[in-house]
């Protein structure tokens, strides 16, 4: 059985427009094939919509996700956060890593945002192509793909008008994969801004972002947020950085050699990559480093080190990572 839009006009960048009773909300909860994933803020299903709903598009993506969340309190600040990047222009070549939610509605208490469809999430990506050495991959297209996720933070962090926007909840599961068969290329975008909040911009890049508004993922979480400090857009580079070891960790070996990767990095620190109590990093990640220096990624390495600096002052800004001539 499938569900679509009913006639309802739906506004790009709007994402609580209150639609009437009559309207079908587009999701066949009955198939869980439907369902892409869930989390602490929503669930999240492929649907079906006529085209009629979305005539906006130039270019109608290929699929439509969209998310379903019961009414909490963090629904009105992930709103005000989309409400802000929808402000970004379409055409922005630094913004492509940033995945589109095009709309949304409400229905009574529960929210719904629309968004374009991914093939997959960066994880399960990694997973489903175990040995990327078979995939011929070229090096520089992993780097252009680590640039484009700093330039997309970068534009959240400071080009928004006048205001900053922290994700707080960067991890693989939330780096979504849209492939395009017809370029031959693969492209990732940050997704979920569940977890985030949009402040009025400051210099410093500190903010009053409570601990709460963190991620729930402890593994990409930055060090700091375990003891109630307050995050920053430095909170972001922390998270980033792991990412980007654990992609290069995939590309260099195997996934079997990420599995064992966070395996035995948890068994040290169950809550993130440092040593508990301490600002060291865990032994299982002072290797995986050395092992990717051995391998020919010195620069990549020293800018990841530089990303995980225990003190976030320390840390460089989502500018400096996107041009730094490690990811040339």
């Amino acid at each position: 059985m499938q569900f679509a839009f009913i006639p309802v006009k739906l506004q790009a960048g709007v994402f609580d427009r209150e639609t009437p009773t009559p309207f079908k909300v587009p999701i066949d909860g009955s198939l869980t094939r439907g369902q892409l994933g869930s989390g602490t803020s929503g669930e999240v299903f492929s649907i079906v919509a006529f085209p009629s709903e979305f005539r906006y598009f130039e270019q109608p993506p290929k699929g439509f996700a969209i998310k379903r969340i019961a009414e909490t309190d963090e629904v009105d600040r992930e709103i005000r956060v989309l409400t802000q990047l929808n402000k970004i222009p379409p055409n922005n070549r630094q913004a492509i890593a940033l995945a589109p939610i095009y709309t949304g509605f409400r229905r009574g208490t529960v929210t719904y945002l629309v968004g374009a469809l991914a093939d997959m999430d960066l994880d399960r990506f990694m997973k489903e192509n175990p040995n990327p050495s078979s995939m011929n991959i070229q090096r520089k297209l992993i780097l252009l793909q680590l640039r484009g996720l700093a330039q997309a933070l970068n534009i959240c962090h400071t080009k928004l008008d006048g205001y900053s926007i922290y994700n707080h909840d960067l991890k693989p599961e939330n780096i979504l994969v849209f492939k395009d068969p017809a370029k031959k290329q693969t492209t990732l975008k940050i997704t979920d801004w569940g977890s985030a909040d949009a402040k009025p911009f400051n210099h410093s890049g500190g903010g009053a972002s409570p601990r709460s508004q963190c991620g729930v993922n402890p593994p990409y979480t930055a060090p700091k947020c375990r003891h109630d400090a307050p995050t920053s857009r430095r909170h972001d580079i922390w998270s980033l950085g792991c990412i980007f070891a654990e992609i290069l960790i995939w590309y260099t070996k195997v996934w079997s050699a990420l599995e064992k990767f966070r395996v035995d990095r948890e068994a040290e620190n169950d809550e993130d990559w440092c040593m508990n109590p301490g600002s060291v990093l865990v032994g299982t990640v002072r290797q995986a480093l050395a092992n990717l220096e051995t391998a020919g990624w010195h620069p990549q390495v020293s800018l990841i080190k530089w990303m995980l600096s225990f003190q976030e002052a320390s840390r460089p800004t989502a500018n400096q990572v996107a041009s730094h001539a490690a990811l040339r």
